[in-house]
């Protein structure tokens, strides 16, 4: 697959590394996305075991927590693990955020009200 992402063409890096003998692979791998030295456990899986689904993965473009678990194929595009892994983490910080400000809504009400019965005694 390629990137919806980044544009690697995940099909033709995965020949490469495969033909490269495994001593040579990380240095391959680190040549055409210097984007892996920031994940170092995706690198050894790939280096170690050259697999599809160690370079790309299938993301949701609606994200299974806003029901996008429930969609058609359409909802999938292709993305590299780095890729993946940095749009995951971002939708991981969005749901965080959303989470507090849920939180903190009731306790600002809250503060308004007895600020009122304050003011009013």
């Amino acid at each position: 697959g390629i990137c919806e992402g980044c544009g690697l063409n995940c099909t033709d890096l995965l020949a490469v590394i495969r033909a490269t003998p495994q001593e040579g692979r990380a240095t391959a791998i680190l040549k055409a996305v210097p984007a892996f030295a920031s994940s170092p456990a995706s690198l050894r899986r790939l280096v170690t075991d050259p697999v599809a689904g160690s370079l790309w993965h299938a993301d949701h473009v609606i994200p299974v927590a806003q029901g996008g678990g429930q969609c058609s194929l359409l909802n999938l595009r292709s993305l590299c693990v780095i890729c993946h892994a940095r749009k995951t983490k971002r939708e991981a910080q969005d749901r965080a955020a959303a989470r507090h400000a849920a939180e903190a809504a009731p306790r600002a009400a809250e503060t308004a009200i007895l600020q009122d019965a304050e003011a009013a005694a």
